[in-house]
């Protein structure tokens, strides 16, 4: 076909580089819904789950309008208290933070909206189904717009998906950054109600909003050779944290129980932990000066769990750490 309706460069340029269109944004729409068991008209594409995080607290909320926000958490809240001035309400983690905990401030009825990530970056815990049903049960009595982000859904392997109905105001994001490998192809998914998707669609803007590098990328990745080859790498994720977990308590070395592709450990020395295992070509994220978790993180380092091949090296760096 010659395309000389969008002033795009009217040659064959290299698959993926040329402009999206609306019959790629349909095309992988279908793709994740085949995957993600849901209809189309519950779908919306972003570019990467924090062009959906924009969106929603960019246009669903008004100034000075309060969020809850169990923290710490995926670090996204500062551009939204400086640019829309929202009121970020946050509850701190502690070792009897439960769903009872968020539900309690729910009933105040003074919170417009709630953030939950499920399961939590950078501690790792999850909430079951039935405790977010609970959840959203007393935020939907209270009219309260709720934002689950599912962004290591593929490890857990628990969705409320099936809420969506039941919940209107329910938002579930998701990414292909994590289990599929795609951070760098910024592609993101929301599944919601069809009326909140309409809502979503008309901020989007355009199909081309989302790059056809994206767009391509996506749907190869969701096709039955790129799923099997996620399912693998999960299964093998899970295998290898369960023994790095078995490892670690023979060890007695504190660490937070993880429903993720990482775990995040208790240490000494952050800043000598961290250099220490630079030192060996290995990098991890080093929590002290995490935001909103200096409460629960000050001691702690996120290690991201190693391919198999590689777990008798983190091992045997963390033996000469902890003799």
């Amino acid at each position: 076909m010659l395309k000389l309706d969008l002033n795009e460069k009217p040659v064959k340029i290299a698959p993926g580089y040329d402009y999206a269109r609306k019959e790629d944004y349909a095309r992988a729409k279908k793709a994740i819904a085949n995957y993600a068991a849901v209809a189309p008209n519950n779908l919306l594409i972003t570019n990467g789950s924090y062009h959906a995080l924009d969106l929603i607290f960019s246009f669903l909320f008004r100034e000075k309008e309060q969020i809850l926000l169990p923290v710490p958490t995926f670090v996204f809240y500062d551009k939204f208290e400086l640019s829309r001035k929202l009121i970020f309400k946050k509850l701190p983690y502690s070792k009897s933070f439960s769903s009872q905990t968020i539900i309690k401030h729910l009933k105040s009825g003074r919170n417009r909206g709630l953030y939950i990530s499920n399961p939590n970056n950078p501690i790792g815990y999850a909430f079951s189904h039935s405790e977010l049903d609970s959840i959203l049960l007393c935020a939907s009595r209270n009219k309260t717009l709720t934002i689950v982000d599912e962004a290591y859904f593929e490890f857990y392997g628990i969705t409320i998906k099936s809420l969506i109905k039941k919940y209107p105001e329910l938002i579930i994001l998701r990414t292909l950054s994590k289990a599929f490998g795609l951070a760098g192809a910024r592609f993101g998914y929301v599944i919601a109600h069809e009326k909140m998707i309409e809502k979503l669609e008309k901020l989007k803007g355009p199909p081309y909003i989302v790059s056809h590098l994206a767009l391509k990328a996506g749907i190869d990745s969701l096709g039955r050779v790129g799923i099997k080859k996620m399912n693998q790498y999960v299964r093998e994720n899970q295998r290898v944290r369960s023994e790095l977990e078995i490892f670690l308590q023979k060890q007695k070395i504190e660490y937070f129980s993880s429903q993720t592709n990482f775990l995040t450990l208790g240490v000494n020395d952050t800043k000598k932990f961290f250099e220490s295992l630079k030192r060996r070509n290995i990098l991890l994220k080093d929590l002290a000066d995490y935001p909103d978790g200096k409460n629960c993180l000050k001691s702690h380092v996120r290690v991201t769990i190693p391919p198999s091949n590689k777990l008798k090296l983190i091992k045997d760096s963390l033996n000469s750490l902890f003799p």
